[in-house]
């Protein structure tokens, strides 16, 4: 007897222990999500187009930069949907900071909407986004491409950041503008992405799709299309008739292309990462509207 009742004594503080490990695993694993999700902390939040300025913290040493481009503008005819700008794209990053480091936030501004009158030129789609055509041959004008949103830090012995000076090239994350829509009735591009979206239409007059932007480079330009550049989107708007109501590119690392004819949309603007940052990813979301730029702890 005394033997069985240690037997099981020792089989009931087996369980016990089985039962508490068990109860421990599910803990850390129900903290470890929980803890997860508490530990990022939301430092700020910049939704509003334009120039901004971010300074870290103290005791922070690593963020997560989440950049969204804007959207590119559709075309209406009234409160009817005639085609829809493409979307902005996503990048994600994460950097080494130093309490103090402060950094430049450009959120890009959605482009105008298309329709009967000319594109304003005061509203382009802020950071890159260009102005669509007015259609000359009694159809749609076409819309602005929206502006891709970045992150910028001046290298050493730069205060750029702080003055809100810094240029294209002073650009760690970048969230491209998706491409304005066409007055025929052409959606525009999606913002990149390693590449900006091309337009849902049918080939050009010279062949070709009209595509976004690259890492290397714009859309493509060519006598019969106006490629994006270097941080901007193509337009015609400037070039000479006739025009049919082309979509203005987005903007972004390397613009979208804008169409030369035909009534068509316009490519989105490519994202980018330097090489700098510690890990980073195009998570593939997109936002409607202004750009987003969220800056959180790891």
């Amino acid at each position: 007897m005394i033997f069985e009742t240690g037997r099981r004594s020792r089989r009931l503080l087996l369980v016990g222990v089985v039962a508490a490990v068990a109860l421990v695993v599910v803990s850390l694993a129900m903290g470890g999500a929980g803890g997860a999700g508490r530990a990022s902390t939301v430092l700020a939040t910049f939704d509003r187009a334009g120039f901004w300025t971010w300074k870290v913290p103290a005791d922070v040493t690593s963020v997560n930069f989440d950049v969204f481009g804007a959207s590119g503008g559709s075309v209406k005819d009234g409160n009817v949907l005639v085609a829809r700008g493409g979307a902005g794209g996503e990048a994600k990053a994460r950097f080494a900071v130093h309490p103090g480091d402060t950094f430049e936030i450009v959120v890009g501004g959605r482009g105008q909407d298309g329709s009967g009158p000319p594109p304003n030129l005061s509203t382009f789609g802020l950071n890159g986004g260009r102005p669509g055509s007015v259609s000359d041959q009694g159809g749609y004008g076409g819309s602005q491409g929206g502006g891709g949103s970045d992150v910028r830090i001046g290298g050493r012995g730069t205060n750029c950041a702080a003055d809100r000076v810094c240029g294209f090239g002073d650009r760690i994350v970048v969230g491209g503008g998706g491409g304005g829509a066409s007055g025929s009735g052409v959606n525009g591009g999606v913002g990149g992405g390693l590449t900006g979206g091309p337009t849902a239409a049918p080939p050009g007059p010279c062949g070709q799709s009209y595509p976004g932007g690259t890492q290397e480079c714009g859309g493509w330009y060519s006598p019969c299309s106006c490629g994006g550049i270097f941080g901007v989107g193509g337009t015609n708007y400037d070039a000479a008739g006739p025009h049919f109501g082309e979509g203005g590119g987005g903007g972004g690392w390397y613009g979208g292309s804008s169409a030369f004819g035909g009534g068509t949309a316009s490519g989105g603007g490519s994202g980018f990462i330097s090489r700098f940052a510690s890990r980073g990813s195009f998570p593939g979301g997109i936002r409607r509207g202004d750009g987003l730029v969220t800056i959180s702890t790891p």
